[in-house]
């Protein structure tokens, strides 16, 4: 009889805590609980990264760079003390997306460099269109030779040597620190580019991107927009911006938010 007595009296109170369990939960507001009221996480920036990746074909068949993916890297390529991106293509043989590199400038926005960066597997192998065989025999500088396939191959261009490069025995403003450039002589080639002897009696190795030809540019290489170096009433030279022309003369605003009126031959081409 009293086995029976606590049976029930368990059973009531399970009963009596089943609306308890079951129900659905009533959340509770928290008076500090933040709100986001913004347009979203993103927002659209004019900072000049215009880089837009090629991961190749979509077509289900993924070969090996697909899987592997391509890179991106901040280095300080021009040595102006401000962080550089370096942002790579993955599209496979047939595409003609090309890596970019963009210079930071001091406001923090970026510009596409004219340092031009080599595709990662060329398209055809031979001189002509035309051309079509999908392997070629190799000959090493060593003297060594061996037959490899088109993936195999990297293309080697100048882009690493400027169109409007500076050469040994040309006269140069070459950039010493950041912003800072100064004026010598280019008279010998070093392995990261050109070792320039400064009028002042400093020597260092420069790359290319850092030295410049000391010539006034031909009328039609500076346009509205053109990054060069323009003199300052100091008789230097430094980086700034084409912003408008007339009759020959060139209003520049310089990196350091400074504004001046020059001549044509007060400027100087970047490489």
């Amino acid at each position: 009889m009293t086995r029976s007595r606590s049976s029930v009296l368990i059973l009531i109170l399970l009963l009596a805590a089943l609306p308890l369990g079951c129900g659905p939960a009533v959340p509770t507001a928290t008076a500090d609980a933040p709100t986001f009221t913004g347009s979203g996480w993103f927002a659209e920036a004019d900072a000049g990264l215009d880089f837009v990746h090629d991961a190749g074909p979509t077509d289900g068949a993924y070969f090996m760079p697909q899987i592997v993916g391509s890179g991106a890297a901040l280095f300080d390529f021009d040595g102006d003390g401000r962080l550089d991106v370096l942002l790579l293509q993955n599209g496979g043989l047939d595409s003609h997306s090309k890596n970019k590199l963009y210079q930071q400038l001091p406001d923090g926005r970026w510009r596409s460099s004219t340092w031009r960066l080599p595709a990662s597997i060329p398209r055809r192998i031979g001189s002509s269109k035309s051309a079509t065989s999908l392997s070629g025999r190799v000959a090493r500088r060593g003297g060594d030779t061996r037959t490899v396939g088109r993936e195999d191959l990297r293309l080697m261009t100048p882009a690493a040597v400027p169109a409007k490069e500076a050469t040994v025995g040309s006269a140069v403003w070459a950039q010493w620190t950041p912003n800072g450039w100064y004026h010598g002589k280019a008279d010998k080639t070093c392995p990261v580019g050109l070792h320039v002897a400064y009028d002042d009696g400093d020597q260092a190795d420069r790359p290319y991107a850092l030295v410049a030809v000391d010539r006034a540019p031909r009328k039609g290489d500076v346009n509205v927009g053109t990054h060069l170096l323009a003199m300052w009433t100091d008789g230097r030279v430094y980086p700034g911006t084409v912003t408008q022309i007339a009759d020959d003369k060139y209003d520049i605003q310089y990196d350091d938010g400074d504004t001046r009126t020059v001549g044509r031959e007060d400027l100087r081409l970047l490489p």
